[in-house]
Protein backbone atom coordinates (compact mmCIF):
# COMPACT_ATOMS: atom_id res chain seq x y z
CA UNK A 1 0.00 0.00 0.00
CA UNK A 2 1.46 3.73 -1.07
CA UNK A 3 2.24 6.12 1.76
CA UNK A 4 -0.33 8.81 1.57
CA UNK A 5 0.66 12.04 0.49
CA UNK A 6 1.81 14.84 3.09
CA UNK A 7 2.27 12.46 6.46
CA UNK A 8 5.14 13.71 8.74
CA UNK A 9 7.21 10.54 7.79
CA UNK A 10 7.90 12.18 4.73
CA UNK A 11 8.63 15.22 6.00
CA UNK A 12 10.67 13.49 8.61
CA UNK A 13 11.98 11.69 5.89
CA UNK A 14 13.27 15.03 4.29
CA UNK A 15 14.51 16.49 7.02
CA UNK A 16 16.74 13.58 7.97
CA UNK A 17 18.32 13.02 4.52
CA UNK A 18 18.27 16.98 2.71
CA UNK A 19 21.46 18.55 3.54
CA UNK A 20 20.35 22.29 1.74
CA UNK A 21 18.39 24.49 3.94
CA UNK A 22 15.05 23.00 4.36
CA UNK A 23 11.40 24.06 6.24
CA UNK A 24 8.89 21.81 6.35
CA UNK A 25 5.43 22.10 7.30
CA UNK A 26 2.84 19.74 7.53
CA UNK A 27 -0.58 22.06 5.96
CA UNK A 28 -4.02 20.10 6.91
CA UNK A 29 -5.64 21.42 4.27
CA UNK A 30 -3.36 20.36 1.65
CA UNK A 31 -2.52 16.80 0.05
CA UNK A 32 -0.78 16.35 -3.09
CA UNK A 33 -0.96 20.19 -4.62
CA UNK A 34 -0.77 22.67 -1.41
CA UNK A 35 -0.04 24.99 -3.84
CA UNK A 36 -3.60 24.52 -5.60
CA UNK A 37 -5.54 23.25 -2.40
CA UNK A 38 -4.43 25.77 0.68
CA UNK A 39 -2.93 28.74 -1.95
CA UNK A 40 -2.37 31.21 1.06
CA UNK A 41 -0.91 28.98 3.76
CA UNK A 42 1.44 27.25 1.19
CA UNK A 43 2.28 31.04 -0.03
CA UNK A 44 2.71 32.46 3.76
CA UNK A 45 5.43 29.17 4.26
CA UNK A 46 6.66 29.79 1.29
CA UNK A 47 7.36 33.69 2.06
CA UNK A 48 8.80 33.01 5.29
CA UNK A 49 11.20 30.29 4.45
CA UNK A 50 13.01 32.66 1.93
CA UNK A 51 12.51 35.16 4.45
CA UNK A 52 14.36 33.64 7.16
CA UNK A 53 16.94 32.44 4.62
CA UNK A 54 17.84 35.58 3.52
CA UNK A 55 17.81 37.01 6.78
CA UNK A 56 20.23 34.11 8.12
CA UNK A 57 22.34 34.57 5.16
CA UNK A 58 23.38 37.97 5.44
CA UNK A 59 24.39 37.70 9.17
Amino acid sequence: MPVPYGTDIQLRVLKAYVTAPIGTRLIAAARHAPHLEARDETLAAITSFIANFLRDSLK
